[in-house]
């Protein structure tokens, strides 16, 4: 069986997706459609597209027609997307023309939010009904399709995994109490974090903060880090790739997003044994309950993520189960060697399918 892939993504997330399923049983091969070669896996063969394909028009209008040439080539028996605009268009549309099925791999939630449109969400949920199986970040986007249609038995909660033999805990000498990591984008709300901290520091906590990471709104937070004196006690180290070595120097990490898939940042800090904040917002409670694998909110605020944090830190010293409790559900049910099972499940359903 061979599986053809149409996807873009850095490479970290790529390698979280990649690594599981080519270890998985019953692939024969798996080939990956992109603008540029990605990072080096074993088992997965790169396709590139023409650098015409590099300019946006010319990728949307080219790019489904080399899809199903390919698809064809290489005699796949599926095409599988990542990420829905554009590529899960881009395999509907190649599964048009040669009659090959094809699969989706949900990414992140928006494409939820756009299912809701009156005008593009008659065609979203079609794709998905008609897909032969859809891998979702957790059981709230599972329950979500289901009630627009898409047959549950199709629907595998199998979304981004960690290597949790790399990912662990460590008796490194934490010299950062807060840790935030992740791009620097409005729907992160970093500035609840920055805010937070001031409070922590203007309440007599003695304590410091890492910001990882960058994006567009990298000088907004800077400016208000300066504009309250705060640096001293917030960095930005910048984006960085070795992200275990922040992990193991930290206590305690924060995300303050207002929308979020399962992130994997969230998922190597508790696998490393951090202490996690984080609102409850998307597939997050799969992982996430307060008290017990951490501290949670409903939604973040200025006031609760401060609170959050607040808590975090007063029972750091006595918070052994909990942040034993984070790394075990990882384990068990967030690893690669999970993900690895359940490829294998859906493979095995497929060519049960005569695939």
């Amino acid at each position: 069986m061979n599986m053809i892939v149409s996807c873009l993504m850095g490479h970290g997330t790529f390698q979280a997706k990649f690594n599981p399923l080519v270890r998985a049983k019953g692939l024969d091969n798996i080939y990956v459609l992109r603008k540029t070669r990605g990072p080096e896996v074993e088992g997965i063969q790169y396709i590139l597209l023409p650098k015409i394909a590099r300019k946006w028009i010319f990728n949307l209008i080219i790019t489904p027609f080399i899809l199903a040439r390919q698809a064809r080539r290489v005699k796949a028996s599926i095409i599988m997307s990542y990420h829905f605009t554009p590529h899960t268009v881009f395999v509907w549309l190649a599964s048009i023309m040669t009659g090959i099925p094809y699969a989706i791999s949900q990414t992140g939630l928006y494409v939820q939010r756009y299912a809701k449109q009156p005008l593009w969400g008659w065609l979203i949920r079609a794709i998905y009904r008609k897909a032969t199986f859809l891998n979702v970040p957790g059981t709230q986007s599972k329950k979500f399709w289901t009630a627009q249609g898409v047959d549950p038995a199709k629907i595998n909660v199998l979304h981004s995994t960690i290597d949790t033999d790399k990912f662990t805990p460590s008796d490194q000498e934490k010299d950062i109490d807060i840790l935030f990591m992740g791009r620097f984008s409005p729907e992160k709300q970093i500035m609840l974090i920055l805010d937070a901290v001031r409070r922590l520091l203007e309440g007599g906590h003695q304590i410091n903060a890492a910001i990882v990471g960058y994006g567009p709104l990298e000088k907004e937070l800077k400016n208000f880090v300066s504009e309250h004196g705060l640096e001293k006690f917030i960095s930005f180290p910048g984006q960085q790739t070795d992200v275990l070595h922040w992990y193991r120097r930290s206590r305690i990490f924060v995300m303050a997003s207002n929308s979020e898939g399962l992130p994997c940042a969230l998922m190597e800090a508790m696998s490393c044994e951090l202490s996690v904040v984080c609102p409850s917002v998307g597939n997050i409670s799969d992982v996430l309950t307060d008290g017990e694998t951490g501290y949670t909110m409903p939604l973040a605020t200025d006031e609760t993520i401060y609170q959050q944090l607040s808590r975090a830190l007063e029972n750091y010293d006595r918070d052994d189960a909990i942040r034993t409790n984070a790394r075990r559900i990882i384990v068990d049910e967030h690893s690669y060697g999970f993900a690895i099972g359940k490829w294998n499940s859906v493979i095995a359903d497929l060519r049960k399918k005569g695939l």
